[in-house]
């Protein structure tokens, strides 16, 4: 098999119908891979006995980093197949999402990610592929995205967190904000330097709830971590691309930013 596809768990006893399903459709399909290295309940173990004739990786406990980043890198570490993609323990996938992502990347060898539409489990709303994301040059995308942020969404990029990718030529997952906030949007902004991104038919189903890791999406008040984040990265950037990669409202954005503190140190 081609992809491998990785489940960390954390305290996921609500959810262990939604991995159990998972697993099921993903067989024949996918490496998986069911992790908790923390142990943080007995929902490895409970699975391991529903799941028992199945074929899974199971990863218990063992020495890492407390956190979802250090969980989810060192699961795309440890795999050796072309494909890598996580899938939290509360969302639902079919076989489709892998194989459509396997197909698209296959056929676009300048793609390094592939994925469909984002779905709420609820209906109320979907997340799509953005074109601007699609496009050949680098600087195209990355101003882009730089100005889905400035615009207060970033849900476009947060999407891209659920899909298939090239394991090799992926960059890391971030830690540049406290708690690993943010870490899936710069992660994303991160990867467009890397290569387009694919559109798919499929379809995945995400649950927002009040234990959401990326509930933050929407949170304003969060987002100035995500500003200096972002800013630090552009500043990596070759000054040939620095300026054709941000727009004009991110350099308005930043230049606030600095005035507010340049007033908050006097």
């Amino acid at each position: 098999m081609r992809t491998t596809v990785a489940i960390p768990l954390f305290r996921s006893s609500e959810w262990l119908d939604v991995v159990e399903r998972n697993v099921r459709r993903l067989q024949g399909v996918a490496r998986i891979i069911v992790s908790d290295p923390l142990a943080s309940d007995d929902s490895l173990e409970v699975l391991r006995e529903r799941l028992a004739d199945l074929d899974v990786q199971w990863l218990g406990t063992r020495p890492i980093e407390p956190g979802w980043v250090p969980h989810c890198e060192e699961l795309r570490q440890r795999s050796t197949t072309e494909f890598f993609m996580w899938l939290p323990h509360d969302d639902d996938i079919d076989a489709d999402w892998v194989r459509s992502g396997e197909r698209a990347l296959d056929s676009e060898p300048a793609a390094i990610l592939a994925l469909g539409s984002v779905r709420s489990a609820d209906g109320g709303r979907e997340i799509p592929v953005s074109p601007a994301f699609q496009r050949d040059s680098a600087a195209d995308r990355v101003r882009s995205a730089l100005a889905e942020v400035s615009s207060g969404d970033v849900q476009l990029l947060g999407a891209a967190y659920r899909g298939v990718f090239r394991r090799e030529q992926a960059v890391e997952l971030p830690r540049a904000i406290p708690g690993d906030q943010w870490s899936d949007v710069l992660w994303a902004v991160r990867m467009l330097t890397r290569g387009s991104f694919a559109a798919t038919n499929a379809v995945y189903v995400k649950r927002w709830h009040d234990a959401n890791t990326h509930g933050n999406w929407t949170n304003p008040r969060s987002r100035p971590e995500l500003y200096r984040a972002l800013e630090s990265f552009v500043a990596e950037l070759p000054p040939a691309e620095r300026t054709s990669a941000t727009p004009p409202l991110w350099r308005a954005r930043m230049r606030v930013v600095a005035a507010l503190r340049r007033a908050a140190r006097r």
